[in-house]
C-alpha cells in the first residue's frame, strides 16, 4: 500500500469527530433558525394588529369629527331659538326682564354656554371669530 502514510484509523476517528461537530453546529443552527421563524411571525402579529388599531382609529376620528360638525350645528339653532325666545320674554316682561325671565330661557342659556365651552375646548371653532361668545345680547349666565 503506497499512497497515504497517515494510519486509516485515525483518518476515520478524526472523520467521525468532524462529523460530530458538525451535527452539533447543524443542531444549533436550526435551534436559531426556529426561534427567528417565531419571532418573526410575532413581529407580523404585532404590524397587523398596530395596523388594525390605526384603521379603527381613523374610523373613530372621522366620527368624532361628524360629531362636533353636529354639534356645532345644533348649537348653532339652540342660540336662534334661544335669541327668540329671549326677544319674546323682552316683548312680554319689558325691558327688566332679567328678575322674571322664564326657568326654560335661564336653562336653555346655562346649556347653549356649557356646550359652547365644551366646544371650545375641543377645538370645534378653528376661527376665533366663529365664536365670539357674545351669543346673545345678555349677559351670560352665572353659576
Amino acid at each position: 500500500m503506497s499512497g497515504s502514510t497517515a494510519p486509516v484509523p485515525e483518518t476515520l476517528e478524526g472523520l467521525r469527530r468532524q462529523n460530530s461537530a458538525y451535527r452539533t453546529l447543524c443542531a444549533s443552527l436550526e435551534a436559531m433558525q426556529a426561534t427567528q421563524t417565531e419571532q418573526g411571525r410575532k413581529y407580523q402579529e404585532a404590524v397587523a394588529t398596530l395596523d388594525s388599531e390605526r384603521e379603527a382609529n381613523a374610523c373613530l376620528t372621522r366620527e368624532n369629527d361628524a360629531l362636533v360638525d353636529a354639534l356645532r350645528k345644533l348649537r348653532v339653532t339652540a342660540v336662534l331659538l334661544l335669541n327668540h325666545g329671549e326677544a319674546c320674554a323682552i316683548n312680554h316682561y319689558g325691558d327688566d326682564y332679567q328678575g322674571v325671565m322664564p326657568g326654560w330661557l335661564v336653562d336653555c342659556r346655562k346649556d347653549v354656554l356649557d356646550a359652547t365651552l365644551t366646544l371650545e375646548r375641543h377645538g370645534a371653532f378653528a376661527n376665533p371669530t366663529e365664536n365670539p361668545r357674545q351669543w346673545t345680547a345678555q349677559k351670560e349666565p352665572t353659576p
